[in-house]
């Protein structure tokens, strides 16, 4: 499966004609693919091309251009990538659960201090240091509050351990309506929306919070448990949004190897939850889904 990722990354597409429309390029990369996932050649280019839409009773088939051919590729990547990592999470739960029955014990492994500030910070960063928050939040509960709690209650004498706390943080997050996650879902759902419009929006609802300061152009900084880390919203959206078209899923489906069929199940599966994403006028069944922060929150 990491093969296959690898491989995808190399798919090239040729332009066939004066609208941008693309195939891919027959070569190895293609081929090897194929093979790995175990679907036919001719079919993964179909995928990667075309896109079959709904219109009143009619399907039609729409060409891609060169950009949508991209973000296909890259989306199919990116979900054989993450089925693959939650594959893999659950394979090794299942094995650890045997002892866990045997014994009624577990290990627990907690690792919080990993706050990324680099010179330019995206989505990921903004995820990955959002999950700091939260583990910081949880640290903090277990380690002082809910301790000093105990200690009031029987009664001990002891010096109060002060400490800080980013619970004002973790609301900028969290908030709804208007926290970072809620605005970033509800301006994903618009089809006009930019990284542009979301940036305004932002400096628009959240100014008033200590943690939150509008930048300019088209960024924003947080005031994290850590320190201060300036986000560039390029991107926020389409990472955010995360589409993978029922095309690709349907391709994945009929692969003759299990695990591109299992993560092909789960994403139907997953499909059928509350939807995010700019529908497509054209039956959008394939954008009902969850955006990346909502399942990553």
């Amino acid at each position: 499966m990491l093969a296959a990722v690898l491989w995808l990354g190399n798919v090239s597409f040729t332009i066939i004609d004066n609208e941008n429309h693309v195939e891919a390029v027959q070569d190895e990369s293609l081929i090897n693919v194929a093979k790995l996932i175990g679907c036919d050649a001719a079919d993964l280019n179909l995928a990667l091309s075309t896109r079959k839409m709904r219109v009143g009773s009619d399907n039609i088939v729409q060409k891609l251009t060169l950009s949508q051919a991209i973000e296909t590729r890259d989306a199919l990547a990116k979900s054989i990538y993450a089925g693959l990592f939650e594959w893999l999470v659950e394979q090794i739960n299942k094995s650890l659960a045997v002892g866990k029955r045997l014994t009624g014990r577990s290990i627990s492994i907690l690792d919080i201090y990993g706050f990324e500030s680099f010179d330019r910070n995206s989505f990921e960063q903004f995820c990955i240091n959002y999950a700091n928050e939260r583990l910081q939040q949880h640290f903090n509960r277990h380690l002082f509050k809910l301790e000093q709690e105990e200690y009031i209650q029987d009664g001990i004498d002891w010096a109060k351990v002060d400490f800080d706390d980013n619970q004002d943080c973790l609301h900028l997050f969290e908030k709804k309506p208007l926290g970072l996650l809620s605005l970033l879902n509800e301006e994903s759902t618009f089809p006009n929306g930019t990284d542009y419009t979301f940036a305004n929006k932002l400096k628009q609802h959240l100014n008033s919070n200590p943690c939150f300061k509008g930048e300019r152009e088209k960024a924003f900084t947080v005031s994290h448990f850590a320190g201060e880390v300036t986000y560039d919203t390029t991107g926020f959206l389409e990472k955010n949004r995360d589409l993978l078209h029922l095309d690709s899923i349907q391709l994945l489906s009929s692969c003759s190897c299990h695990l591109p069929k299992a993560f092909a199940s789960n994403m139907l599966n997953q499909s059928e939850k509350p939807v995010v994403g700019p529908l497509h006028k054209a039956g959008g069944a394939d954008s009902q889904k969850l955006s990346v922060a909502t399942k990553f929150k």
